[in-house]
């Protein structure tokens, strides 16, 4: 399973990783939804689209690890 992360399904090709990097993250989520940080992405699994998932930040930690809140 591997997080794709897109602004929109119509652009979905912007990037992925496998691991999110705390770089690719805050280059990713300058858009905003009720004031809070969201990121949006596919769920990709064996190659085959899972589904279109948007997610708010709530915290990134120092040690890089980051919860999302699935809305």
């Amino acid at each position: 399973m591997k997080l794709e992360i897109c602004e929109s399904p119509d652009n979905a090709e912007v990037s992925y990783s496998d691991e999110l990097s705390l770089h690719e993250l805050s280059a990713k989520t300058d858009k905003k939804m009720n004031n809070n940080l969201v990121i949006c992405f596919n769920l990709i699994s064996l190659n085959r689209f899972i589904q279109y998932q948007c997610a708010k930040i709530e915290r990134i930690s120092a040690y890089a690890s980051i919860n999302l809140i699935f809305i």
